[in-house]
This record gives C-alpha cells, sequence and structure tokens, in this order.
C-alpha cells in the first residue's frame, strides 16, 4: 500500500528510441514523470505535480495520445487549429474535471488543455 503507479510509452520526443511515462501516487499527492531517453540513458522530467488529493482519488490516470491532429480548448480563443503531433503525447486526465495532453516540441514539453 502507499503508491499507485501507472505507464504508459511511446517515443515521445521523436529520436527513434522508447520513452516512459508514469502517474506516481501516495496518500497526499502525485505526478507525473517521464523517462525521456537521451543517448543510452534515460533523463528524468517531471511534468505535472497534483497536490492535496482527496482521500478517493483513484479518478486520475494517463493515456496515450496518437499522432496526429490534437484538438484542443483555448478559453481566449474558439478559433483554434488542431496541433499537428509528430509523435506520441501524454494526456493525464483527472475524471470529469480536467485533461491536459503534453507533447515534445523544440526541445521541450508543451501542453494544451484537452478535456474540462
Amino acid at each position: 500500500e502507499g503508491f499507485l503507479v501507472d505507464y504508459i510509452y511511446a517515443d515521445f520526443n521523436g529520436d527513434g528510441k522508447t520513452d516512459y511515462a508514469f502517474l506516481l501516487m501516495n496518500k497526499k499527492k502525485s505526478a507525473v514523470w517521464v523517462l525521456q531517453s537521451v543517448d543510452s540513458d534515460y533523463k528524468p522530467i517531471k511534468l505535472l505535480t497534483i497536490g492535496d488529493l482527496k482521500e478517493a482519488t483513484i479518478n486520475i490516470g494517463i493515456e496515450l495520445c496518437p499522432k496526429g491532429q490534437l484538438d484542443y480548448l483555448n478559453l481566449e480563443n474558439d478559433n483554434t487549429k488542431p496541433i499537428d503531433l509528430k509523435n506520441p503525447a501524454i494526456t493525464i486526465q483527472e475524471f470529469e474535471s480536467m485533461a491536459e495532453t503534453y507533447y515534445w516540441e523544440d526541445g521541450k514539453y508543451k501542453s494544451v488543455t484537452t478535456g474540462d
């Protein structure tokens, strides 16, 4: 008891090597980490910390977002054009609350809201 781990894997940064994304959770907080392939090693990158979890929060998960067209929400602009994902991305979801998708672009992870 203590930690719930959820993970996905794909080539998130397009270098031809497998990367891994993990949801790590304890009783108080959870975080999403990526083990990004770098040469013959891996570099840990924290994407998001979700703090102060409620007692019954097992409603958080991650899922693989396939490469291709990604629609997203932008509260300032209703006429958003889809993002063309060149690699698979990571979607972090909190059931009936939010969804955020993290994708690799220009040497770093960027994110957009993909659900509310």
